[in-house]
């Protein structure tokens, strides 16, 4: 046995622990190993003498010794594994060392990451988990009084139905932050068919007031569904995407994604959607956009009756409508595709938005909804 590899029997020694028999025999056959033994005798001989005087003024004196003690362990038990680490990795003593770095590294980086889950930002980022099922739904809400303080979506519950589902902020008071909260499931026919999700519809249902610690769950009753858990985190910023917030940069295959849009004729902005998002995935949904006074904006990435076809680079869609040329400009990336599917129906108005909206829905739906209003 070499002295590395006794070492770290010769403290345990001192402790009253038994070692390895191997381990005794190379310590009292080493002198290097020996003076070790002695180091640490005689270190536990003072401490014990220094504490019978029984006297306040050795307590600086002890706590000295144990120091010392301690920094000698640990100062042998790092010599000793960095040891074993040069000789026994056959890779450059250089690599070692930037290993060395990179395990420090991310060990500061963890630390970071624990702190920003305990941030006391102003954005609550809530999970909706929905029972018997793996199936969730993630908002980030604004608790500064500025916009992305309500958020609202569907989520189509597999062979069961639909859940509509609408969450505000309301007040917060130390740990304890309110919360309005609308739901509405609406289970499958027995002859199937298909939903679509309504603002208009949610914002006519009750709203009833819950009150929710972050870390802490929180349950949720839907009717004819069962209880769903509620859980929130404290964020220090708004995520891009609120319905989405570990989403990345990205689109996913088949998925539109519109964030904060900009419709330009020309020059001139006719819609400017600054804090608005919406994002879905299918070949058969689309991107729809609604300004009062301006009209509808439908995007696809399928062709449709009384579409154009537009030239997709990032963020940005170029088509041309009536000899006007249109740029639409969003905040990320919108598509994987090269090209999409536009319609913009200047008379379209809808009670349902009167004051405008953004959002995704299946194309066949959007298509029903005629150019009159509702």
């Amino acid at each position: 046995m070499r002295c590395e590899d006794a070492e770290e029997f010769v403290s345990g020694l001192c402790d009253g622990e038994r070692i390895p028999r191997e381990a005794a025999e190379h310590i009292g056959e080493c002198e290097k190993c020996r003076t070790w033994l002695q180091d640490y005798a005689m270190l536990g001989a003072e401490l014990r003498r220094t504490a019978s005087l029984d006297s306040p003024k050795n307590v600086s004196a002890i706590q000295h010794l144990l120091t010392s003690t301690k920094r000698a362990k640990e100062k042998r038990s790092f010599e000793v594994w960095w040891k074993k680490g040069a000789e026994a990795m056959r890779i450059p003593r250089f690599a070692f060392v930037l290993m060395l770095l990179l395990i420090v590294g991310l060990s500061s980086g963890l630390v970071v990451v624990r702190a920003r889950s305990n941030a006391q930002g102003p954005v609550l980022l809530v999970t909706l988990k929905l029972p018997n099922s793996d199936l969730s739904w993630q908002c980030a809400l604004s608790m500064n009084g500025q916009q992305n303080g309500a958020c609202s979506g569907g989520m189509d519950v597999k062979k069961r139905g639909f859940l509509e589902f609408g969450i505000q902020f309301l007040a917060r008071q130390g740990d304890k932050i309110a919360l309005g909260i609308r739901r509405q499931f609406l289970p499958l026919s027995p002859n199937g068919g298909s939903f679509t999700f309504s603002t208009a519809d949610l914002e006519n249902l009750p709203i009833e007031q819950y009150e929710l610690e972050p870390g802490q769950k929180l349950q949720i009753d839907i009717e004819g569904l069962g209880k769903a858990e509620l859980t929130g985190e404290l964020l220090d910023h708004m995520p891009v995407l609120p319905l989405a917030p570990y989403a990345t940069l990205d689109p996913a295959q088949d998925e539109l994604r519109m964030i904060s849009p900009l419709l330009l004729r020309g020059r001139e902005a006719i819609i400017d959607m600054d804090h608005g998002s919406a994002t879905g995935t299918g070949k058969d949904g689309a991107v729809w956009i609604h300004a009062p006074g301006v009209g509808r904006l439908i995007v696809s990435a399928e062709n449709f009756p009384g579409a154009v076809k537009g030239q997709v680079s990032q963020s940005r869609i170029d088509f041309e409508i009536g000899g006007k040329q249109y740029q639409l400009l969003a905040g990320a990336p919108i598509t994987r595709a090269q090209d999409v599917w536009v319609q913009f129906d200047r008379n379209f108005q809808s009670s349902e938005s009167p004051g405008g909206a953004i959002g995704w829905a299946k194309l066949d739906y959007l298509l029903a909804k005629q150019a009159t209003p509702d």
